[in-house]
């Protein structure tokens, strides 16, 4: 009893910090004001769902595919991960936020 106690703590305690999924996104003062709060939003739901896909998932993975295989899935997606941040994320580095922001709102025209 006294170790599942324990280990409750230690769940409640791992779960407040950020050794998980980083973040929710990009900071919120980066993004134009016309989409923070969708994009917030998005982010949110977005790691709720992956962390949800990962606790689903992780039990049938491990009977079917061991601990080993079961972690090499996740290491090619989290390789596919960092592929996509690589190709399609933005750099903001050395860029003013009004220079960031720009850069990440469509022209008047284009936002049919």
């Amino acid at each position: 009893m006294q170790t599942t106690r324990h280990m409750h703590h230690v769940g409640l305690a791992r779960a407040g910090t950020p050794a998980g999924p980083s973040g929710r996104g990009p900071p919120p003062q980066v993004l134009p004001d016309a989409i923070k709060g969708p994009a917030a939003a998005a982010c949110t739901a977005l790691s709720w769902a992956g962390n949800l896909a990962v606790g689903l998932s992780f039990p049938g993975m491990l009977a079917a595919l061991g601990l080993s295989g079961a972690y090499a899935v996740y290491v090619c997606l989290n390789v596919a991960a960092a592929v996509f941040v690589a190709r399609l994320v933005v750099e903001t580095s050395r860029r003013s936020l009004a220079g960031i922001q720009a850069m990440l709102l469509l022209p008047e025209g284009d936002a049919d």
